[in-house]
């Protein structure tokens, strides 16, 4: 399976910032029905919450993950079968995931998986019992895929 990472911190912004990011997502999934092995298979999305902000400081971080969320489950042309967020250990989060996991009913929450980081071999050793290689798991997080290079020649 193909996966992608996602790392809002760098990116959240104003609200249309938000919208153009949803959109930018949909054609990246698009872009990934290329790879026969991910458009029989499916993808996983591993999102980095690392030096995410908190929910205060965005007025519209609530609705981009509630329209995230959608997106990933029902509306991305490419399947994804997991999503697996990566967060610090931050009181705001760790209240914040049993909701959203109750949010997303059952089938979904079967799909998606917290990990919450208390140190980067922790968080390897996590996604490689999901499956997840180290290969394929961003510096930021202790992996071995450097985002910007790899971002650089995806887009070529």
């Amino acid at each position: 399976r193909a996966v992608f990472c996602f790392w809002p911190a760098i990116v959240l912004g104003e609200r249309s910032e938000l919208d153009n990011l949803l959109k930018v997502m949909w054609y990246i999934f698009y872009a990934a029905l290329q790879n026969r092995a991910c458009s029989e298979n499916g993808a996983i999305l591993v999102v980095i919450l690392k030096d995410h902000p908190t929910p205060g400081h965005n007025n519209g971080f609530l609705k981009f993950a509630s329209s995230m969320m959608h997106l990933i489950f029902k509306a991305a042309p490419v399947n994804i079968r997991a999503v697996h967020d990566c967060a610090p250990p931050v009181p705001w989060f760790q209240l914040f995931a049993p909701i959203l996991k109750w949010y997303l009913g059952k089938r979904l929450r079967a799909r998606y998986w917290v990990h919450i980081e208390r140190s980067h071999n922790q968080i390897l050793s996590e996604l490689e019992s999901c499956g997840i290689s180290n290969e394929l798991v961003p510096t930021v997080l202790g992996g071995e895929l450097d985002l910007v290079s790899y971002g650089k020649g995806w887009f070529k």
